[in-house]
């Protein structure tokens, strides 16, 4: 069963969707509930006993890493608070905003809350595991405890590229986070890219059956999709020793903008998107289930789609008609079936990679 397609972003209004009282008081608790992050961020920020976790957390969070193993010795439930804070940081203000400009019916807020589409259902429900710390589990379950290996070789690489002087520095630390940003999405535009192969689309299909865009489809991903991603976008972290807060400040950065490219807003931003940051518009494109779209827009800064040939410009958007994948066994509120089938595929096409068995020279009757 596909959930309703919500009206098209780009031709959304304000003026005839306000929001009533039982919305402002949902309004009201969000930005409370973004005061309580900020409270607690600054508290990351000049307690030094909580700066490092902030940091530790921000990097599980870019690599889409579990937070069950500490990489930095402290306790899960500071990394789990860090993380808390910072998700309310960066998701917060970006579906404020969107319920601003967009109008109640069309925002995030109303179609996560409604409980009507299974498309935003999906969004919500693996969104909540995250923030509990529970997807750390459904995460062990899919890959048969594999990514506690993942996440300690991970940690491992990043203690070992210390050891053996391979860390970059320029002796700014300005220059030191403008490499670590242009490194990280370098990595997370092969990782994506990775992902839009024949061979690992199985792994990917899931984030891209949402039939309607809400800021939380971000989260929307396979169980096995970040023991993968981890080994292309450790490397960010692992040769440049950055301070926290460079790595806290650049991870805040990269999180709002992708929750806001997943939003409902439809912004193009003009020059700028066409070359300097891919807009919410151009990833409406990426989603899209028109053909001429596949592949589009995978990276953060446009650069390295128009260095890779995968740049579609965003002024096209408005084409758009349908996000998702046209498969009727997406979306049919059995997500646990789902990542079962998209895993087994996936393996399937791993093992027919395998060579046939059979004998390279033919034997005699003496052999």
């Amino acid at each position: 069963m596909h959930s309703p397609q919500p009206r098209h972003p780009f031709h959304t209004s304000r003026a005839e969707d306000r929001p009533g009282h039982a919305v402002a008081l949902w309004l009201t608790a969000a930005f409370c509930v973004f005061l309580l992050g900020l409270t607690l961020f600054l508290g990351f920020t000049f307690l030094p006993e909580w700066r490092a976790s902030g940091a530790s957390a921000m990097e599980a969070l870019l690599r889409d890493l579990p937070l069950g193993i500490s990489m930095s010795g402290d306790s899960v439930l500071m990394l789990a608070l860090n993380k808390a804070a910072l998700l309310c940081l960066a998701i917060l203000p970006v579906m404020l905003l969107e319920a601003a400009l967009c109008g109640w019916r069309t925002s995030s807020f109303a179609r996560l809350m409604s409980g009507r589409s299974t498309s935003a259902n999906y969004d919500l429900l693996m969104f909540t595991l995250h923030l509990g710390g529970l997807w750390k589990f459904v995460t062990q379950i899919f890959t048969l405890g594999g990514m506690i290996l993942v996440t300690a070789l991970t940690a491992q690489l990043i203690v070992l590229c210390g050891l053996f002087g391979m860390r970059l520095h320029t002796g700014s630390v300005v220059a030191d986070v403008a490499l670590a940003f242009v490194l990280f999405t370098f990595t997370d535009y092969w990782s994506h890219r990775f992902f839009h192969t024949r061979m690992f689309w199985p792994l990917h299909r899931m984030h891209h059956s949402a039939t309607e865009m809400t800021s939380l489809n971000l989260w929307r991903n396979h169980p096995v999709a970040p023991a993968i991603e981890a080994f292309f976008k450790v490397w960010p972290f692992a040769l440049f020793d950055l301070p926290p807060l460079a790595v806290t400040g650049i991870g805040l950065f990269v999180l709002a903008y992708l929750h806001l490219i997943h939003s409902n807003i439809g912004w193009h931003w003009g020059w700028f998107g066409r070359w300097i940051l891919i807009p919410p518009a151009g990833h409406w494109m990426h989603h899209s289930d028109d053909p001429n779209f596949y592949g589009r827009n995978l990276g953060i800064p446009a650069i390295w789609d128009r260095l890779f040939g995968t740049f579609a410009d965003p002024r096209l958007a408005v084409s758009v008609e349908r996000l998702g994948v046209n498969d009727a066994s997406t979306n049919t509120g059995r997500l646990h079936v789902e990542a079962w089938r998209d895993l087994v595929e996936w393996l399937r096409g791993l093992w027919r990679l395998l060579p046939t068995p059979g004998r390279g020279t033919k034997m005699t009757s003496g052999d």
